[in-house]
């Protein structure tokens, strides 16, 4: 093994800007002031013994600094360790793209950095990080170290916890560990892992006991009106704080009451009950359908969910113009009497009725009443058909929060713009985003357009 090298920085340091510059105008002055050979003798001997102080200064701090940094040892990461054996983890990811793809690696080589986990996979033992959120069987994995922390000393931890010794007996069920949950979850007693749900009752893993709805405090505190696949509009009292989002984010898991289990529920069928008028920093009045129970103040401003994606959104405090309440109960719907359907030959013959009825004149009884005369039938006008145009135009009136989607749906329809030109299209509105254009075509590009969050009108 190969000796570290000694740092002789401060021996530099001592000679360069404090030994030699000493030296010289000691030796220097008496060169001066005298021209006997023998203080001559005695300046040469003056600048050899300052210069060999120096330097012997400068070591001593050197050695110093040698001996504390020799002390520390360099921690060796768990994946730069040497690892034999077989794979003993399997990981399941999901990745920026919605792929989901599968790492066997090796456990003993999981280091936890901030939010991801770096770990050896197989087969050519690369390391690779990953993003503790997008791992889906993080329930399965056991204990992971913290952030600068062994995973042997980790369990070394457990194992010197103050337990009884019925419990330090009995071995952990590393399976059941929940490192990431919504806060309504987390155990109030370790308030280190969040509880997993066993016999109706919701239990904690590592203090091994169980607790009730009512000993954690949850209450329907929020009121989420929705609307099902059937069209039944429904309230929902639920727990706000044990909301999690599933998928890409277009569902949400929550717990209602009364039984305080969990329900799946689509962003886009929750009813907005709420309507707030605010005035942008450009000045513009704009209005929003929101959540009422999703409205959190933080300091200047308010953490609020919008209609239709039910997404957060920021708003100040001090440019908010109005608030009020929307009617959400479901409409009643009336049916209106149908008409009876008649036969062609039958409705014809009634209309030619009404009209002969409609040009009789009565008779006049009288020496100068003249002989009925009947007039022909008026023929209805034929109503003018209205034709729709073969091309319209693309209009866009309103924009969602982002213009992401909507700029890749732009640059697909016209591809002859460049980037500064679709910005510039998605901007001022309404604008005219697509001239003369096939009402087929138009049609499409409008669905796309409204999927991205646009109001669009064709004209």
């Amino acid at each position: 093994m190969e000796e570290p090298v000694k740092s002789k920085g401060c021996t530099w340091v001592f000679m360069i800007f404090i030994g030699v510059p000493l030296a010289c105008t000691v030796s220097g002055v008496m060169f001066a002031k005298t021209s006997d050979d023998v203080w001559r003798a005695i300046a040469v001997i003056l600048f050899c013994v300052i210069l060999h102080y120096s330097i012997k200064v400068g070591n001593y701090f050197d050695e110093h600094n040698n001996s504390v940094q020799s002390t520390k040892r360099k921690r060796k990461r768990n994946w730069q360790k040497k690892i034999t054996g077989p794979t003993d983890i399997s990981i399941r990811y999901q990745n920026s793209k919605g792929e989901v793809k599968t790492f066997e690696g090796w456990r003993q080589s999981i280091e936890v950095t901030g939010n991801h986990m770096n770990i050896l996979v197989a087969p050519d033992k690369v390391r690779i990080a990953l993003n503790q959120d997008r791992i889906l069987n993080q329930d399965e994995l056991g204990p992971l170290p913290e952030p600068g922390e062994d995973l042997v000393a980790l369990e070394h931890a457990f194992d010197a916890a103050e337990l009884t010794p019925e419990e330090k007996a009995a071995d952990y069920d590393y399976s059941l560990f929940r490192y990431r949950g919504p806060e309504a979850e987390r155990c109030p007693e370790c308030a280190y892992l969040f509880l997993v749900e066993q016999n109706e009752k919701q239990h904690c893993p590592y203090c091994k006991k169980d607790f009730t709805p009512q000993q954690l405090g949850w209450s329907g505190d929020a009121a989420i009106g929705y609307r099902n696949r059937e069209g039944e509009y429904k309230v929902f009292n639920a727990v706000w704080n044990s909301m999690t989002s599933k998928g890409l984010g277009s569902t949400i898991s929550i717990r209602v009451e009364p039984t305080f289990q969990r329900i799946t529920l689509t962003r886009s069928r929750i009813v907005a009950d709420k309507a707030i008028r605010y005035r942008n920093f450009r000045g513009e009045e704009k209005e929003f359908e929101a959540l009422a129970c999703s409205m959190q103040p933080s300091n200047a401003h308010v953490n609020v969910w919008v209609a239709p994606t039910f997404t957060r959104i920021a708003l100040k405090k001090e440019n908010i113009l109005e608030q009020r309440d929307l009617q959400t109960a479901a409409p009643t719907v009336t049916e209106e009497p149908i008409a009876p359907v008649l036969e062609e030959s039958q409705a014809e013959l009634l209309a030619l009725l009404k009209t002969r009825a409609s040009t009789i004149t009565p008779v006049v009884e009288g020496p100068e009443a003249q002989p009925e005369q009947l007039k022909e039938p008026v023929k209805p006008e034929p109503e003018p058909v209205t034709t729709e145009p073969a091309t319209v135009n693309v209009v866009i009136t309103a924009i969602g929060m982002t213009s992401y989607e909507a700029t890749k749906v732009l640059q697909a329809a016209r591809p002859n713009l460049g980037a500064f030109a679709v910005y510039g299209l998605l901007r001022d509105f309404p604008k005219v985003v697509v001239e003369n254009l096939q009402r087929a075509k138009a049609e499409k590009i409008k669905q796309e357009l409204e999927n991205a969050g646009c109001t669009v009108e064709l004209k």
